[in-house]
């Protein structure tokens, strides 16, 4: 197995609406999908998938990025068959201050750079 490469990370985070999914931490359960909907498509698409992480003691959020195991690219679909719960990158936000998101690519990509 390859390890995923930077650049197919970059290219999620680059298509994923973060300003949406910021906003659906409010109303999501932990452990529940904030994005992309699931769908056979965009699981394929994406390669990768959001997920609501634990509350932080500010008032922040965790987000979970992790592979999808219907990914397109082979390396992020072996990746997530060996295990599907491993979090590829974590970032923290905070839903009422992150309206425009600005730093989650910045974060996502050095919590990458940590994890893998």
């Amino acid at each position: 197995m390859s390890p995923i490469s930077k650049s197919t990370f970059k290219k999620f985070l680059e298509v994923m609406p973060f300003s949406k999914v910021v906003q659906k931490t409010k109303s999501t359960d932990r452990d529940q999908r904030l994005g992309p909907s699931q769908t056979s498509k965009n699981d394929k698409t994406y390669n990768f998938r959001a997920d609501k992480g634990s509350m932080l003691s500010d008032g922040g959020q965790e987000v979970i990025i992790q592979a999808d195991k219907n990914a397109d690219n082979k390396d992020v679909r072996e990746s997530a068959q060996k295990d599907s719960h491993r979090i590829v990158a974590k970032v923290a936000v905070d839903p009422a201050k992150d309206l425009q998101c600005d730093s989650i690519i910045e974060d996502a990509l050095k919590s990458f750079e940590e994890n893998n």
